[in-house]
């Protein structure tokens, strides 16, 4: 489904599609912002994190949600809306534990895209974010 027309994967059909089936949201590819790919060897976990801006409000989503429109909405039971700014990002994932790697590094790559450096170190000062799990030493 997400395939390019030589067969090789279209990360930007793949963020597309995923925001139609989870959220129900129409999206266009230049709407996906790619930030960073990664890999957990330990758990051989591929990771691409990007960000996508959406003009629907938390009340637009929910309504949608309410319709029915997201096939894929029981894969998440709850979402959290939380303000996207590095100092309520950093209260949320502290308060809400534990998070995985991967969602942490994404989260703070797509803060740190639109904040910069300054303002996310700030937010994380002398917070400490559990994780669901730990790369050995």
């Amino acid at each position: 489904m997400d395939a390019r027309p030589n067969g090789g994967p279209d990360p930007y059909r793949t963020a597309v599609r995923g925001l139609a089936e989870e959220l129900g949201l129409e999206i266009s590819h230049d709407q996906v912002k790619f930030l960073s790919f990664g890999a957990n060897a330990v758990l051989c976990e591929y990771a691409l994190c990007g960000v996508v801006y959406v003009e629907q409000t938390e009340e637009e989503i929910l309504k949608i949600r309410s319709l029915g429109v997201p096939k894929d909405k029981w894969e998440s039971q709850k979402l959290h809306f939380v303000p996207f700014k590095p100092e309520a990002v950093a209260e949320f994932m502290v308060g809400n534990k534990p998070w995985s790697p991967f969602a942490v590094v994404c989260a703070v790559h797509a803060l740190f895209d639109r904040f910069g450096k300054e303002r996310l170190e700030k937010a994380f000062a002398g917070r400490e974010i559990v994780l669901s799990q730990r790369l050995p030493k």
